[in-house]
């Protein structure tokens, strides 16, 4: 019996376990799959529209078509949302006889400084009272199908008349609408909206699940959840996420939605990457760095040749395409020697950084296009004119010649911009920007006669609105290469001289024929007597030596 009733108990205690379990496993599939149907949440810092009570004194400073608000009965707290007012209507123009009887809105029948009525009976001035048409009506007001005119009474207190009638004649109190720092937090519906480029989307009332908003106007924190609602600027599409959400009588607020934004890098060979970011995360650089022939990559910007963009610090908060700023490369440069002059300049280049050059000759705009990847280049031409020089030109070129010189070759050397597809613009003078530039002469120039030395100079003229200058600039041979380097900031006709003198030969001393010194001078009593000197010690050594044998 005792284990009947053991195992009665064991078998309840097991089915309230399983129950418990079972009810724990709901409870938690339940709370996760509220997790999953979290809608997408914005929080964001915008600016709500509040009620401030309207002056007597202020309102002839009002422009026309200026929204005032309404309320019944105190229903409108200084401060409020819109939400409260019943009424919400719009300055007119002053008090004008002519109003009465008029039901239909027609601003063009009344004048802000009309100083009677047209009667002249009331003895009213215009500036004593103003008129609003009524746009949305509220149940108290349904009377005044024209609009409402209000008047003072005892001050700053207000009375109201319908349709410039005597319909009513109580005290009341307009509002205008005064802009505050908000916070406003828009949930939606479903956990994820994805807006890509070139796609338009239309967001209602529907998608939305809740607003709430919280401000603090003077002192005093005010927090709330919007109700009747709705979306009065819906269409949202790439460059462009903000909703208008409308509420009340004539309150508004713009959000930008919580969406997951398409981010597209632009990765320079006609390839793109795209991300997908949430409302307010954070791109990151693309691992492949983009790559442009002729250009070195700078950095990532959100407009084409625009300011870097801050990874770190710049949250997405719509569409965003990234586009590759560039800086010109070596290749922005280049030389070209027409095929007919190589028979005398066999190659040419400009020397200059390409940076350092692209900042001197272009202009901001051409920069600006420059870096966004536009094919563009600034090159040189190098021709040979020297038979087809013009008489006027051979004696402004021997001008420059010194008297031992000749000329080898005359050239013409312009230089040019090009950017993107316009045609190329000749620069005739860098202003100061000083272009180093080589020059690759052809053997026949090269002295290989080591008993002559040959110098080079470059010969410039320039013609100039003043006349022309002829000029003798500063040349650098190198004879390994065979090439001639100088500086210039002007481009015209160039000529290459060269002069020639014999080499100097070293004179070799002749050898002396004159003989060697004999003895026929020397001291020769002294020599006798340091011989005799020397035998003497000897032989006393010798001596010394026999004794000690003997002993």
């Amino acid at each position: 019996m005792m284990n009947r009733k053991t195992n009665i108990k064991n078998f309840f205690g097991t089915l309230l376990t399983l129950c418990l379990i079972t009810i724990a496993s709901m409870v938690f599939s339940t709370n996760a799959l509220a997790a999953e149907a979290q809608g997408a949440t914005v929080t964001e810092n915008t600016s709500m529209e509040v009620l401030v009570p309207l002056k007597y004194s202020e309102y002839a400073s009002l422009p026309i078509g200026t929204k005032v608000y309404i309320g019944r009965n105190n229903s409108i707290k200084e401060g409020d949302l819109p939400i409260s007012a019943s009424a919400y209507v719009e300055k007119v123009a002053a008090y004008d006889s002519r109003w009465w009887g008029q039901y239909s809105y027609n601003p063009t029948y009344y004048e802000e400084d009309s100083y009677y009525n047209n009667e002249g009976t009331s003895g009213y001035k215009a500036t004593d009272k103003f008129f609003v048409h009524v746009l949305e009506k509220a149940p108290g007001f349904d009377g005044c199908k024209g609009g409402i005119i209000f008047t003072e009474n005892q001050g700053e207190t207000w009375m109201y008349s319908c349709n410039g009638g005597g319909v009513e004649r109580l005290p009341i109190q307009p509002y205008i609408a005064k802009s505050v720092t908000s916070k406003v937090t828009v949930e939606m519906k479903d956990p994820e909206y994805i807006l890509k480029a070139d796609q338009e989307m239309n967001i209602t009332a529907n998608d939305i699940a809740k607003v709430n908003y919280e401000y603090t106007y003077g002192n005093e924190k005010r927090e709330g959840t919007l109700d009747n609602y709705k979306v009065t600027k819906g269409k949202v599409s790439g460059g462009n996420s903000e909703i208008t959400i409308g509420f009340g009588v004539g309150g508004s607020v713009t959000v930008s939605l919580p969406l997951t934004y398409e981010t597209k890098f632009d990765l320079g060979d006609g390839t793109t990457e795209s991300q997908y970011i949430k409302h307010g995360g954070y791109a990151t650089k693309p691992q492949t760095i983009p790559t442009k022939e002729g250009f070195d990559f700078q950095y990532w910007s959100t407009t084409p040749g625009g300011e870097e963009f801050n990874f770190d610090t710049t949250p997405i908060k719509d569409v965003t395409r990234f586009y590759a700023v560039w800086a010109v490369g070596n290749k922005f440069i280049s030389a070209e020697v027409d095929e007919n002059s190589k028979g005398t300049i066999s190659a040419a280049g400009i020397n200059n950084d390409a940076t350092e050059l692209s900042n001197a000759l272009l202009s901001e705009e051409e920069k600006a296009l420059v870096s966004t990847g536009i094919d563009s280049n600034i090159f040189l031409t190098v021709e040979d004119i020297q038979d087809k020089l013009t008489e006027e030109q051979k004696a402004k070129v021997e001008e420059g010649l010194k008297n031992d010189s000749s000329i080898a070759v005359v050239l013409d050397l312009n230089l040019f911009k090009k950017i993107g597809n316009t045609e190329p613009v000749k620069i005739a003078n860098t202003q100061g920007n000083m272009v180093s530039i080589t020059l690759t002469l052809d053997d026949k120039y090269i002295n290989n006669n080591p008993g002559l030395e040959r110098t080079y100079e470059i010969i410039r003229v320039h013609e100039t609105g003043e006349g022309t200058e002829i000029s003798v600039l500063p040349a650098f041979f190198d004879p390994v290469t065979k090439t001639i380097t100088f500086e210039t900031d002007r481009f015209s006709l160039y000529a290459i001289s060269l002069a020639d003198k014999a080499v100097a030969t070293e004179t070799v001393p002749a050898p002396t024929t004159k003989s060697p010194k004999t003895g026929d001078g020397l001291n020769l009593p002294l020599i006798i007597m340091m011989m005799a000197l020397s035998m003497l010690t000897i032989t006393s050594a010798m001596f010394v030596r026999t004794k000690k044998c003997d002993k």
